[in-house]
């Protein structure tokens, strides 16, 4: 690893000028000091910050004790000249003795190496601010596990060997599941170490490299990129250092009139893209040559999270303008919720701005439309909670929320939210971002796969003769999320916009659907008419004892909500009931919620506090809200674990109609009822494995687990009762709260349309099918 100072200072040289940004030592290869001096090099020339270098370096393996990590760190440091490195790594899993001028062998094995006590020494130093991160280089999966249940910093990283004819598979998924990072050394084999055969020279690597027009190591390299792996390959020649930089790296005039040639005409970019001048010129090509008008072009871009401050919004537009060579774009962006300010600390740190205020930012955008340098206005990766306050407090409506949506994280919560605030959804990372080496979204540990390698999508691909790609996007489109997948090879880009000329059946539709990997929607809080849970009386046929008993026992255990309907035959039982309890002075009639199905003049007439709706569908909501004086405050849906109505009870949240769940249980009477054999086998969400096993993990009965996750989700639930003992049960869910990680495994078993208990289309008289206002004709 040593080389002389010219070399280093060459490679160096040629790295950051080919755009590299990540530099791998450690204290071992001897070559700190010489790297140190051609960074302060280009540090004081102004050419670069140190806020834009990711630098990585290793303690020694004959340092592995906790008493010698602060030692080693500072020692790296002075060599570097850098008060801090990003990423601080233990070298090896190995101890060997501290070597000295004493001993005859330099690897004598340190048998009390322990690695709990390293560790806890590796996160003093991010606490001393020497280290940003800390991780494991050559650790096995046992000794990763061990370090990262006894960290209070977990590791970040672990750097291992990994090449094409060693890919270290099972560590590398072992990793991910505790959301590490893995980095490969010797992504190209070692060519020279002199073995008879490696991957630059393998006969398969070579023909894809002449397919795709690339070196082999450019190939080796990519395949690595596209499995989430992070590559350093060692490389101090100039040429090959570019060339391995440029795996991923088209002109971008190749790609735009691609794009064009193919039919393209929606352009996303933006000012932290910093590709907005390059765009620019291409487009001026084009316009120049009157092969295309600027009205035929939908161009976004966006502003930066440093210019999250109302005084900047002007001045960032005016730039981007300037590099785009135009004097309007269709649609503006605020890029992240998050503000920052543009410099960064002493450390080098990016600095948050803790005063960002997103309504008077979005006054500043509206005066840009106003202006007439930005047509349309936006947001981008902002939650439910922050689109509903722009779009409150806004003059000019939020046009689009631009949001990372794939396969595995199809945000059907916040679709269905946008939606019904008349806000498009634009998604980007359609595909699932296989090429990302650094993964911006921490998903769920399950994740391994990719949406383009998946079965079901490889599947649809060969029955509909389409690219994995074009099935991705068509299943998005026919969501109604407008769709911009990231892609500069002429062929993908061809291939991308050719997705109009077929459609997935329902099925088909239902399949990819149920692929979502259940993420929740963060800021989306739920808001209940009342703290506590609801009781549905629905007993047709009970005898008005049996009433006085069920409503005896729901009011002495606490419920307050009495849910009751014409159709049900019940009223009046239930009236002389609750005026037994009104006379003896027990309960006053403001103390209950009492809901039936009979609208505005009601409320006007002092019949009812509130009016609502009931087994309504999104589109039949948003009719009635946007027509309504008094707007509807409630709509009763059946809802369950296996029909979890996720994009209904969103679409409600955002007009602040509440859910109600009647069903909440899965109906398992009905289920019974409806099934064709023998009743042991019938699924519910009351005897699925899952239920079972958080009802023993909390003391709780099935009952209480899904009402207790139907709560967590903010919807109101009415468990059909007139058991005693399982009404006193029904209320006792305020004692305990689901994990977050419970919570998700019972999100995942939502089985859509085909997990309802009561009215499902086979169920359904031809008539009621074909009924302009049937809900079920919608998707929610």
């Amino acid at each position: 690893m040593k080389y002389d100072i010219k070399n280093i200072e060459k490679a160096v040289d040629a790295a950051l000028e080919a755009g590299y940004r990540h530099i791998d030592t450690a204290y071992v290869y001897d070559n700190e000091a010489e790297i140190g001096q051609a960074l302060v090099k280009w540090l004081e020339s102004g050419k670069i910050k140190r806020e834009e270098l990711f630098i990585t370096t290793k303690l020694p393996h004959y340092a592995l004790r906790p008493e010698c990590v602060e030692k080693y760190l500072k020692m790296s440091l002075e060599k570097l000249q850098l008060d801090y490195v990003d990423l601080f790594l233990v070298h090896h899993s190995v101890g060997c003795m501290e070597i000295s001028k004493e001993m005859t062998d330099p690897f004598v094995l340190d048998p009390e190496t322990d690695h709990v006590k390293i560790w806890k020494a590796m996160e003093a130093q991010v606490d001393a601010g020497r280290a940003k991160s800390i991780g494991l280089s050559n650790f096995n999966a046992r000794q990763v596990k061990r370090v990262w249940k006894s960290a209070r910093i977990k590791p970040v990283m672990l750097q291992i060997e990994l090449h094409v004819f060693f890919e270290q598979r099972e560590i590398v998924t072992f990793c991910k599941a505790l959301d590490m990072e893995v980095t490969a050394y010797a992504p190209l084999g070692c060519p020279d170490i002199g073995s008879m055969t490696y991957p630059l020279e393998d006969p398969l690597v070579k023909k894809i490299a002449k397919k795709h027009n690339r070196t082999t190591a450019q190939v080796l390299l990519r395949h690595t990129i596209q499995r989430g792996i992070i590559v350093i390959p060692k490389s101090s020649d100039p040429t090959r250092i570019r060339d391995n930089f440029n795996t991923g790296i088209r002109d971008m005039d190749t790609t735009i009139d691609t794009a064009l040639e193919a039919g393209f005409r929606h352009i996303d970019t933006a000012y932290a893209y910093k590709n907005e001048e390059a765009i620019g010129k291409s487009l001026k090509r084009w316009f120049d040559s009157g092969k295309i008008k600027r009205e035929e072009l939908f161009i976004v871009t966006k502003l930066p999270s440093s210019g999250n401050r109302a005084e900047d919004v002007e001045k960032y537009l005016k730039q981007s303008l300037k590099n785009l060579q135009m004097t309007y774009v269709d649609l503006y962006l605020i890029h992240q919720p998050i503000g920052s300010f543009p410099e960064p600390d002493n450390d080098g740190n990016r600095v948050l701005d803790p005063n960002t205020d997103h309504l008077s930012l979005w006054k500043a955008m509206e005066a840009q439309v106003d202006a007439g340098r930005a047509r349309s206005i936006g947001l981008s990766n902002f939650n439910a909670r922050q689109v509903k306050r722009v779009w409150e407090n806004a003059r000019i409506k939020p046009a689009n929320n631009q949001v990372e949506l794939n396969l595995f994280f199809q945000q059907k919560e916040l679709v269905a939210f946008c939606k019904a605030l008349d806000v498009t959804i634009c998604a980007y990372s359609p595909l699932g971002s296989p090429g990302m080496r650094i993964k911006m979204h921490k998903g769920d540990p399950s994740i391994i796969d990719m949406p383009l390698t998946h079965p079901v999508v490889l599947k649809l691909a060969e029955k509909y003769k389409k690219t994995p790609s074009q099935i991705l996007i068509r299943h998005s489109i026919q969501r109604g999320v407008v769709v911009i997948p990231k892609s500069n090879n002429p062929e993908r880009l061809k291939e991308n916009i050719q997705v109009f000329d077929f459609a997935l059946s329902p099925d088909d539709v239902y399949e990819l659907d149920f692929l979502d990997r259940a993420q929740h929607l963060n800021g989306l809080n739920g808001k209940p008419s009342l703290s506590v849970v609801n009781v549905l009386f629905y007993s047709m046929k009970a005898a008005t004892q049996d009433i006085d008993t069920t409503i005896d026992t729901a009011l002495e255990a606490g419920f307050r909500h009495i849910d009751t309907a014409y159709g049900y035959k019940n009223e009046e039982a239930i009236g002389k009931s609750l005026k037994r309890w009104f006379d003896s002075g027990k309960i006053k009639r403001e103390e209950l919620f009492i809901v039936t199905k009979a609208m505005e003049a009601q409320v006007d007439a002092g019949r009812a506090r509130s009016i609502g709706m009931s087994n309504f569908n999104a589109r039949q909501v948003k009719r009635v809200w946007e027509n309504a004086r008094i707007k509807p405050a409630n709509n009763q849906v059946e809802l369950n674990l296996f029909f979890q109505q996720k994009e209904l009870v969103a679409f409600c949240k955002a007009l602040d109609v509440t859910i109600c769940a009647y069903s909440p249980l899965g109906s398992p009477g009905m289920r019974i009822k409806m099934h064709k054999g023998d009743p042991s086998k019938v699924e519910m969400p009351l005897t699925d494995p899952v239920v079972l096993k958080l009802a023993k993990k909390y003391n709780k009965t099935p009952s209480q687990i899904l009402i207790r996750h139907s709560i967590q989700r903010g919807v109101v639930v009415i468990p059909k009762s007139n058991n005693p003992e399982r009404l006193k049960q029904n209320i006792q869910v305020f004692d305990f709260t689901l994990s977050p990680e419970d919570v998700y495994e019972l999100d995942f078993l939502d089985r859509g349309e085909k997990g309802r208990g009561y009215e499902r289309r086979e169920t359904l008289s031809k008539r009621v099918l074909e009924h302009p206002e049937n809900p079920l004709n919608d998707p929610y």
